[in-house]
């Protein structure tokens, strides 16, 4: 919070605890792009004085919080007046996705007793105010929405949003210094993972060691990532040293913004210059522009550099980099300085002075030492053997063993001790081991053991089945089964007598997706629109088959003069090389006599002959060509004028579409 303290997004979040009490969840966005969790605040309910709590709290932890200068909330009125009163020097906003989702809940037919027509024409113009990047066009479109909207409508508007306006529509002061966060996507996706680890109504143990879990694994995605970004090189390298120099300057979430508004960049001509500022056009508006400053929604948003104040200092012809047009917390020694996983290395600039010392020999112990020092865990397992329990025997068996390892040659030249087969034992019963060590008893009367002894302890291991020892040492969460079957057997038995409604399978698109967000039916994007459109050729209006073919003909910076009577096409404007007129000219369905009129008679007859070229090409694809009744030829074979028809062309699978 401390180093990132410009944008503040807070959230509530449902049902994590049993005790149905809401869970707040404050984040801010780093150098590199990522979310840091900064609050979580459990509160017993939503009143006033809880939330100025809540508040006040975070401001007495968190001291930097006077530069916060950009709080992202919904549309609640008693969290944004607080959020107000607590934060005077900041901005609060409204979330997009909220507001959206509120103008399609309240405005409504059966609240409002207004008809469906009037419902989406208000709702179309209240998406297209709250998109709105320039305050010209939203003053613009606000004007047609009291123009144009009933007075039910307007009223709602008038009381609860004209007011507010520069909080929910991403203007120029919606977008200032808020790092493009229209929305609180951010805090929305940590409460999907909160979710997918938390229980739904969780006891508060619970709930504190899974949410620990879950933001200790984020962080330490994020310090992945940071450590990623220092050890490893990008693939692509930087087109120019400008571009180089910021690729070292920034981080790579600052660098992947920028990079792409250098190449934006080259396609930006300012339209007009008054001085040192330059106008661009835009369809969000008109843009000024220095050599160091923009009024654009991205330098707003971002405090970057833009594709136009690139486009301003390529026209004066002066470098591309400079370090004071993009804010410290963008730059890679901030990030460096400021991250946690950075931090926590030592620094490797510093000198260290490392002193060597011999270690001092062991004296070899005494045999009243040894024995001194493994008396008391002799004793211990004494006692242990002494209690009157069921785990007298094993207790008995290990002491044995460990006695005649002891004793063993390989004890005496430093070898590993053979305890495979009491290790075997205690794995059977499933019990903990205990304590041991390399005992010598050098100094205590070895322990011996008679053939009787051992015979009893064979039969007293003998006496016990596994179901005595399963019964004497019930293990904990287990059922004991009814019979003598297995628990495999027990539990399908149990299993098998359960009723689970059958499962319902799901048919068709969820409700509500083919809508947006605030109700409006979602335009069809990609092939599907595309696939709506798709007339054939001979059904299209005139003017547009002679688009159609005049694209194939000429080049297509030239159409819109030709088609406006501006421009005759001569010789040297029209394609000459056969194989680059499409194979569509050659269908059935198109006749060339209905542009002949936009050609001079030299650029008509080269267009003939580059046409009867294509169809030399494709001989062997295509069908006789016909000439119409009148049609004359010079002596090359050329028509001079006339109809120039084809027949069908059998490489053409579908209808002609040009």
């Amino acid at each position: 919070m401390d180093a990132y303290p410009e944008f503040l997004g807070i959230d509530a979040t449902y049902k994590l605890l049993e005790i149905r009490t809401p869970v707040y969840v404050m984040h801010v966005e780093d150098s590199n792009g990522d979310t840091e969790t900064v609050c979580v605040a459990i509160l017993v309910n939503e009143s006033a004085p809880t939330i100025k709590w809540m508040l006040e709290k975070f401001k007495e932890l968190h001291p930097s919080w006077p530069k916060v200068k950009c709080v992202m909330a919904d549309k609640d009125l008693l969290e944004r007046d607080l959020l107000k009163e607590s934060f005077p020097q900041s901005k609060v906003l409204i979330c997009v996705f909220h507001t959206l989702k509120t103008f399609r809940r309240e405005i409504a037919c059966n609240k409002m007793n207004i008809t469906a027509e009037e419902r989406d024409q208000a709702l179309a113009l209240l998406q297209k105010m709250v998109l709105s990047r320039s305050s010209e066009k939203f003053e613009e479109l606000q004007l047609e929405f009291d123009n144009n909207v009933c007075q039910e409508i307007r009223s709602y508007y008038d009381k609860n949003w004209r007011p507010i306006k520069d909080e929910w529509y991403t203007g120029p002061k919606f977008m200032s210094e808020n790092f493009n966060n229209t929305t609180n996507n951010r805090i929305e996706s940590l409460n999907a993972k909160l979710k997918s680890v938390i229980k739904k109504n969780s006891s508060l143990e619970e709930f504190v060691c899974s949410l620990f879990t879950v933001l200790n694994a984020l962080s330490d995605e994020r310090d992945h990532r940071a450590l990623t970004s220092i050890s490893k090189r990008p693939c692509k390298a930087p087109s120019s040293p400008e571009e180089a120099m910021y690729q070292e300057s920034l981080t790579p979430y600052a660098f992947k913004l920028v990079r792409e508004q250098i190449y934006l960049s080259a396609k930006r001509v300012p339209s007009d210059q008054k001085a040192d500022v330059f106008t661009f056009e835009a369809s969000s508006g008109n843009t000024s522009t220095t050599k160091t400053n923009c009024n654009c929604s991205f330098w707003n948003a971002m405090r970057l550099p833009c594709r136009h104040v690139f486009a301003v200092r390529r026209t004066l012809n002066i470098s591309l980099f400079d370090d004071k047009l993009f804010l410290k917390r963008w730059s890679k020694a901030y990030y460096y300085c400021h991250q946690r996983a950075f931090l926590s290395q030592e620094k490797c600039t510093t000198e260290h002075s490392i002193s060597e010392q011999a270690a001092k020999p062991r004296r070899p112990m005494s045999q009243h030492e040894k024995y001194r020092e493994v008396f008391p865990t002799c004793k211990y397992i004494a006692q242990l053997a002494a209690e009157e329990t069921e785990q007298v025997r094993r207790q008995l068996e290990l002491t044995v063993s460990v006695e005649e390892n002891a004793e063993s040659p390989k004890a005496a030249s430093g070898e590993d001790w053979d305890t495979s087969e009491t290790a075997d034992q205690n794995n059977s019963h499933d019990q903990p081991d205990l304590p041991q060590a390399p005992l010598s008893h050098t100094g205590a009367e070895p322990l011996h053991t008679t053939p009787e002894k051992e015979q009893r302890a064979h039969n007293a291991g003998a006496c016990e089945t596994p179901d005595e020892v399963r019964k004497a040492q019930p293990r904990e969460n287990t059922l004991a089964p009814a019979s003598s079957a297995g628990p495999s057997d027990y539990m399908r038995e149990r299993l098998g007598k359960l009723k689970v409604p059958a499962k319902v399978k799901s048919r068709g698109r969820p409700k509500g997706a083919e809508k947006t967000v605030i109700g409006l039916p979602r335009r069809r994007q990609g092939p599907h629109k595309s696939a709506a459109t798709l007339q054939p050729f001979r059904d299209l209006p005139p003017q547009e088959k002679e688009l159609r073919i005049l694209s194939c003909l000429v080049p297509q910076g030239l159409l819109s003069e030709v088609q406006q009577g501006k421009l005759l096409l001569g010789e040297d404007q029209v394609e000459t090389i056969p194989s680059r007129i499409p194979e569509t000219i050659l269908d059935e369905e198109v006749h060339l006599d209905c542009v002949q009129k936009y050609f001079t008679e030299d650029g008509w007859t080269a267009v003939l002959a580059t046409v009867k070229g294509r169809v030399s090409l494709d001989l062997n694809l295509t069908g006789q060509v016909e000439y119409g009744p009148h049609l004359k030829t010079t002596g090359s074979g050329v028509p001079e004028h006339g109809t120039f028809k084809f027949g069908p062309c059998p490489s053409w699978k579908t209808r002609a579409v040009l």
